[in-house]
């Protein structure tokens, strides 16, 4: 089973993946075909090879947010910030991570990260216009979007 957060400060609750018991799922939202699809997102690695990252099997809570939550209008950098949990809470170390984006520049350039002891894995993106991310940690897919026209800080 997976549990998938949404971009801090939005209001969408976390959606589990996998065979939940009723118990489990009751006022809880229901599973898309589109979000239980793992996503390897291949790229290069420094060698020109491309991979998956390695898919986590068991239970994983997946969430990602970026730093600010909103850029100006005109662009700047935002974190991007993945955390990887096993399903009581705690962290999940050396989880392989990669994040793709529609426009913009990420200083991972598409590499695999690895998130460390407390189960987080960073990147930077700039970029001038909004934009799309997409995060594969552990084998499983989750896209956030990054918009623009806020003040820059955590409005």
């Amino acid at each position: 089973m997976l549990l998938m957060g949404g971009c801090a400060g939005t209001q969408r609750p976390p959606v589990v993946i996998g065979a939940p018991t009723p118990a489990q799922t009751e006022g809880q939202p229901q599973v898309t075909p589109a979000a239980a699809t793992p996503s390897p997102l291949a790229a290069p690695s420094p060698e020109g090879e491309s991979r998956p990252v390695a898919r986590v099997e068991g239970d994983i809570v997946i969430t990602v947010w970026t730093e600010p939550r909103r850029l100006p209008v005109g662009g700047g950098q935002a974190q991007v910030i993945v955390r990887v949990l096993k399903r009581g809470g705690r962290p999940l170390p050396g989880v392989e991570v990669r994040i793709a984006s529609s426009s913009g520049t990420l200083f991972s350039q598409g590499k695999i990260l690895t998130t460390d002891a407390r189960g987080i894995a960073r990147d930077s993106l700039t970029t001038t216009q909004a934009t799309s991310l997409s995060v594969v940690a552990g084998g499983r897919e989750q896209r956030v979007e990054l918009l623009l026209g806020g003040t820059g800080l955590d409005d």
